[in-house]
């Protein structure tokens, strides 16, 4: 009973990690991005299997439970992608602009 939460997390990290993998095999996203997001699932299966030995490093940082870093790690992660995200939104917004005012500006010549 008490390692439920660790086989979930587990089966959930192994279920992302072979959605991943469809989704570089279609090509709807680069090796990169595949490699980049297998590193996060990877990481994700080390944190949960050694979740005791992080506490050895967790007095310094004065925090308390495991699962606090973990909260901690994922919302750091959460911002990064987000922001990310903000920006990639911002540059395709200037595209379209762009794109839209060479359209509009054939139309006006023809």
């Amino acid at each position: 009973m008490a390692y439920t939460i660790e086989i979930i997390g587990i089966i959930f990290i192994l279920a992302m990690s072979y959605l991943t993998y469809i989704e570089y095999k279609k090509k709807n996203i680069s090796k990169i991005v595949f490699l980049f997001w297998d590193l996060v699932w990877l990481t994700g299966v080390f944190l949960i299997l050694l979740h005791e030995q992080a506490n050895k490093f967790l007095d310094p940082l004065n925090i308390i439970r495991v699962m606090d870093l973990y909260m901690i790690l994922a919302f750091m992660f959460l911002f990064i992608i987000i922001f990310y995200l903000f920006i990639r939104n911002k540059q395709t917004e200037k595209r379209l602009e762009k794109l839209t005012r060479i359209i509009a500006l054939r139309r006006i010549k023809r």
